[in-house]
């Protein structure tokens, strides 16, 4: 709803969840506001912290670099194979 989406545009996100599941979801988040924000604001904020945490491991930087060079090899190989 921050972005504008009705909750039918919500459910198609989320097709498990029936519409009116989403709008019971809505009225709690409208009524709880305040401490929903804070606790997402915090939960945020706990991910940044974990994210800096491993990205300063020793090794990290290697490690990503090495997969990431894996995951374009795989790509471009399957590339390779979706052509034939």
């Amino acid at each position: 709803m921050q972005m504008g989406e009705t909750a039918e545009e919500i459910n198609d996100g989320f097709p498990t969840v029936s519409i009116t599941q989403i709008k019971e979801i809505l009225d709690w988040y409208f009524d709880n506001k305040a401490d929903a924000d804070e606790y997402l604001q915090q939960v945020e904020e706990e991910g940044k912290r974990l994210l800096q945490s491993i990205e300063s491991q020793p090794g990290y930087k290697e490690w990503r670099e090495k997969l990431l060079r894996r995951k374009a090899e795989f790509l471009r190989r399957k590339a390779e194979l979706s052509r034939t």
